[in-house]
């Protein structure tokens, strides 16, 4: 199983930065014996600022931030609640 999840990195008066991260877990059983494998990778990082939202691939690249909005579970409530503090 993959998936892609968002966590809070960074926030200040100024920016919030998120980071982006792959979860891939496996797990099976053999006989008696039952394994287990879980990993977690950097994907990208979003930073909200006043100035607009911007996304960064972990090479420092600046990635379009619509794909990661439609996969990536919560991200849009959270980039609202930081471009839109009233709401």
């Amino acid at each position: 199983m993959c998936s892609l999840r968002v966590c809070k990195i960074h926030r200040s008066d100024q920016l919030v930065v998120f980071g982006i991260e792959s979860v891939t877990m496996h797990s099976g059983m053999a006989d008696t014996f039952c394994h287990f494998h879980g990993a977690v990778e950097a994907v990208a990082v979003v930073v909200c600022t006043p100035a607009g939202v911007h996304g960064l691939g972990v090479d420092g690249r600046s990635v379009d931030i619509e794909p990661l909005r439609d996969t990536v579970p919560g991200l849009n409530t959270l980039l609202d609640s930081c471009t839109h503090p009233d709401r």
